[in-house]
């Protein structure tokens, strides 16, 4: 019996962080939400930024009550929909600039928006398929099977620990 004790408070410690990750895309729906009007698919601008909240708060449950599938699902979903969003917006933004519709103003600050929203979309569309998902690599002892391999994530844990 201590031994399943001992293993599921390892499995707890062992696991990445996820709260990162939400807030990644909810700062992408907030983003959005800071575009002009001109730049915004259609509808009002916090449509996108409702969609993420209302899409993240049953990722956060399906995995805290071990739903794992439903939550790769849903998060593979507020991926696509925030990526959706951003190409769409920087599609505007090209045609805005080739048409002079926007001030060099409203064009800088929403450019370097959805600059930082697409490194936030790659953050999170990684985050959510290298190694497998963050579920895979909660399974695994260390992470050696995704595309960035370091050498310290190979070391046996024993040497990582004498390593200090």
């Amino acid at each position: 019996m201590s031994g399943t004790k001992n293993t599921a408070a390892n499995e707890r410690i062992n696991r990445e962080p996820r709260w990162p990750a939400a807030v990644a895309v909810i700062a992408v729906g907030s983003l959005y939400a800071a575009l002009p009007s001109s730049l915004v698919i259609a509808g009002p601008r916090w449509l996108i930024l409702a969609l993420v909240l209302v899409l993240t708060v049953p990722t956060i449950i399906s995995h805290r009550i071990g739903h794992h599938s439903l939550n790769q699902i849903l998060g593979y979903v507020l991926n696509g929909v925030v990526t959706t969003a951003m190409v769409v917006s920087l599609a505007l933004l090209i045609s805005a600039v080739t048409e002079h519709t926007i001030s060099p103003q409203q064009l800088m600050k929403s450019a370097a928006a959805l600059w930082l929203s697409n490194i936030l979309v790659f953050a999170s569309w990684y985050w959510r398929l290298d190694a497998g998902g963050p579920q895979e690599r909660a399974r695994t002892p260390g992470h050696a099977d995704g595309a960035f391999v370091f050498p310290q994530m190979t070391m046996d844990p024993a040497a990582k620990k004498a390593a200090g």
